[in-house]
């Protein structure tokens, strides 16, 4: 790696890439118990209630995230960093409600599709124009500007250099699978409600799009992806799927 300017403080800024990389960890970590837990009810109506049935369709990513949370912490020792511990889990992501729910734990969470949305926003590798920056972003500056260990200064190990490489594959690999895991949650929830709660004239099934395709792009996913899913929908209700694409502007403004 390239020697610092002597203005940058390069042992400060490896104590910032070390708080970034643990940030980031951290949103992996809470994202695998957030697929851990995310259901959908699948019991049939009886008597105006539903049976207890539940789904659990992300647990796949949730194995998957759990592999990649392990390679992280392994890359960060390659670089002799020294994380500090996290400073909030989901648990502490919101406040907890108001009134407390008797029988239910404190710390208690809905596991809900919006909840997988910000951590796809956290693990974004950049951010739109005129946002503030990601935490990738702001972990890709402090590695710029990190010096090296002593063991890389005096035996001349590349630690900086290898762990950037790992452990930017790594982000990628967790921002795709939040990625996918977001918009199953999102179908499993929204595309239950367009399955249920159709209208004679239609309106219904356009709106509950609507707020599908607003969902998806309010946590950062593109329009190719809402077109994914209206392509598919369009094969059994092309009516519904014409009134959302003619209301593009509400669910994806121009970019200014």
């Amino acid at each position: 790696m390239d020697s610092l300017p002597q203005e940058v403080d390069g042992e400060a800024w490896r104590a910032e890439l070390a708080r970034q990389h643990t940030y980031l960890a951290n949103v992996v970590d809470q994202a695998c118990a957030w697929t851990r837990e995310f259901h959908v009810q699948t019991g049939v109506e009886l008597c105006g209630n539903y049976t207890p049935l539940k789904s659990y369709p992300l647990l796949d990513y949730a194995n998957r995230l759990r592999q990649l949370s392990s390679a992280l912490k392994r890359v960060c020792a390659i670089a002799s960093l020294q994380p500090p511990p996290p400073t909030w889990d989901r648990t502490t992501l919101h406040a907890p409600p108001a009134i407390a729910v008797p029988g239910r734990d404190p710390d208690w969470r809905r596991a809900d599709y919006s909840e997988g949305g910000r951590y796809l926003l956290m693990l974004q590798p950049t951010s739109p124009p005129g946002y503030p920056a990601t935490a990738r972003e702001q972990w890709s500056a402090a590695l710029r500007l990190a010096s090296p260990s002593i063991i890389e200064r005096e035996i001349g190990v590349p630690q900086l250099v290898a762990y950037g490489w790992m452990a930017r594959s790594e982000f990628d690999k967790a921002y795709r699978v939040v990625h996918r895991a977001f918009l199953d949650s999102a179908a499993a929830t929204f595309g239950r409600a367009w399955a249920t709660g159709s209208s004679e004239d239609g309106t219904r099934s356009m709106t509950v799009l609507v707020s599908w395709m607003k969902a998806l792009t309010d946590h950062g996913c593109s329009l190719g992806d809402c077109e994914s899913v209206l392509r598919d929908i369009e094969v059994v209700d092309p009516q519904a799927v014409a009134d959302c694409r003619a209301v593009q502007e509400v669910w994806c403004p121009p970019t200014p």
